[in-house]
């Protein structure tokens, strides 16, 4: 019979954690964990229950409980629940004023890969519903609210959006059939798990960087010292030949 171990051996509690928003939900929760408990459980070890809103207080709406159960084979056994702090999409508003996109989309699903690109994150179809857009004519500014799923495990509330469209969206033909969802994973509800369960509230993603372009400053051209005239040599008056005397010596001298 093989050995199984419980979920937690160890307590060791980090005293900081960075969430990699580009990581997949589960495996944000999951390092988040392991963070918390010093522990380094792999992620095909465990099962993810659904999360759920702790109260129904507006003001704690990222407060949330979530169960993690040991996967059959794992080495591992039971199950514990956590408490901690989703991420409010309200973020990209508090992030980016007057959050708007140039584009034309029929959806806001369609939006997520400039919407994951702005912010640095990993939204997903999981993450927030969708909602259809009716065809615009260019300049149309369309205001729509991205709202996340209550089974995300990463994100809750809103975001207010307005997108611009550049061009109309054409209507689509005939019915469209509705994507199937998966099943939501069984939770098999166990007796061992990890020992801290406080995990705290995820910091949400620092605001995007702005991009300044480079100005280029003019280069000057390089000064040219004076050229030096050479010294002209000094003119010599021209030597004179001597004249023959045409005159003849009278005889007898």
């Amino acid at each position: 019979m093989g050995r199984c171990y419980f979920l937690i051996k160890e307590v060791k509690i980090m005293e900081s954690f960075t969430t990699d928003y580009s990581k997949s939900s589960v495996q944000i929760i999951l390092d988040l964990i392991n963070a918390k408990n010093g522990t380094s459980v792999p992620l095909e070890a465990i099962s993810f229950g659904t999360p759920a809103a702790i109260t129904s207080d507006p003001a704690q709406a990222e407060l949330t409980g979530i169960t993690v159960t040991a996967v059959d084979g794992s080495g591992y056994e039971g199950s514990q629940s956590f408490t901690y702090g989703r991420v409010n999409l309200a973020f990209m508003n508090a992030n980016v004023q007057n959050l708007a996109f140039t584009t034309d989309v029929a959806n806001t699903n369609q939006l997520l890969p400039l919407l994951n690109s702005t912010f640095g994150i990993n939204l997903t179809e999981d993450d927030v519903e969708n909602v259809e857009l009716s065809p615009a004519a260019a300049g149309t500014v369309t205001s729509v609210s991205l709202v996340a799923k209550a089974a995300s495990l990463v994100f809750c509330g809103a975001a207010s959006l307005n997108i611009v469209s550049t061009q109309p969206t054409p209507a689509p033909v005939g019915d469209v059939p509705s994507p199937t969802e998966a099943p939501a994973p069984v939770v098999v509800p166990l007796s061992t798990v990890f020992a801290q369960t406080d995990l705290g509230s995820l910091v949400p993603p620092p605001a995007p960087t702005p991009v300044v372009a480079a100005v280029e400053t003019p280069t000057e051209a390089p000064t040219e010292a004076p050229s030096e005239v050479p010294a002209e040599a000094p003119t010599e008056a021209p030597t004179e030949a001597p004249v023959a005397s045409s005159e003849e010596p009278a005889a007898g001298q």
